[in-house]
């Protein structure tokens, strides 16, 4: 399903998502996962805490994975995406179009392809290229079943359909 409008990230991030990640070593050609779910919870107006944590495999080792973002609303209705100390990553608009985002640290070119692609569910696609790395991580989130919080525009219902929900 394509949405035909742009959503306001911090609040459609919010509530639980299935978190369904690979990873691949573009200099290797090694493989691993991550598989875990996601919690986005409004801790102020106009700003989301997104927390995912789970299980990671790679190069032979299972073990915990998680990771941390802040999302600020902006002036236009899209996001800013924080790391979790407040350094800035990178903006953010979910809509019928792709988004594309990059972020350098170092020496590292962090390139992201966001895609919103239903009413629970978005993905986006990290290509990462460094003088010590070269990796994509392809992540696919869909919203697990269950009661939608207040302000959420999409969601499913408790048998996991997707479904688009209108609030009055």
């Amino acid at each position: 399903m394509t949405c035909a409008t742009t959503v306001d990230p911090v609040e459609y991030l919010r509530g639980a998502w299935d978190v369904d990640r690979s990873v691949l070593d573009l200099r290797t050609g090694e493989r691993g996962v991550f598989r875990g779910t996601a919690r986005g919870e409004a801790v102020a107006a106009g700003v989301l805490h997104f927390v995912e944590s789970g299980e990671l495999t790679l190069s032979g080792h299972t073990g915990p994975g998680r990771r941390a973002l802040e999302l600020h609303r902006t002036v236009s209705g899209h996001a800013d995406v924080q790391f979790a100390d407040g350094r800035h990553f990178h903006g953010l608009e979910l809509g019928p179009e792709p988004f594309v985002v990059e972020h350098r640290c170092g020496g590292d070119l962090y390139r992201g392809d966001y895609r919103l692609c239903g009413p629970a569910r978005w993905s986006v696609v990290w290509e990462v290229d460094g003088p010590a790395k070269r990796y994509r991580l392809a992540t696919s989130y869909v919203r697990l079943p269950g009661p939608l919080p207040d302000g959420v525009p999409h969601g499913v219902r408790g048998d996991g359909r997707a479904l688009l929900v209108e609030r009055r």
